[in-house]
């Protein structure tokens, strides 16, 4: 899969088109099945790759949807640790 800026996404799996032997709908929920999963794929290695990577590597090997939510995971487990911490003051 490509985004408009030109990112690719790797299937994780071959799909086949004739093996649906005609049936569309069949080939059409193997698509969207595989686009999922590789989407999940992706946005897994980017969560492995952050504490692992430098930030400007890490922003710059990964797809951007997935640092855009990947960042904002950590972000929020980090504010929520520091105010379970130290109260709203450890937001300061």
């Amino acid at each position: 899969m490509y985004s408009i800026e030109g990112e690719l996404v790797p299937y994780t799996r071959v799909i086949d088109p004739i093996a649906s032997k005609g049936q569309v709908e069949d080939w059409l929920v193997q698509v969207e099945e595989v686009m999922l999963k590789s989407v999940k794929d992706v946005i897994e290695k980017s969560m492995n790759d952050y504490k692992v990577t430098s930030r400007a590597k890490w922003i710059t090997s990964h797809t951007g949807q997935a640092i855009l939510g990947v960042s904002m995971l950590y972000w929020t487990m980090e504010a929520e640790e520091v105010m379970q911490k130290n109260g709203l003051e450890g937001l300061r």
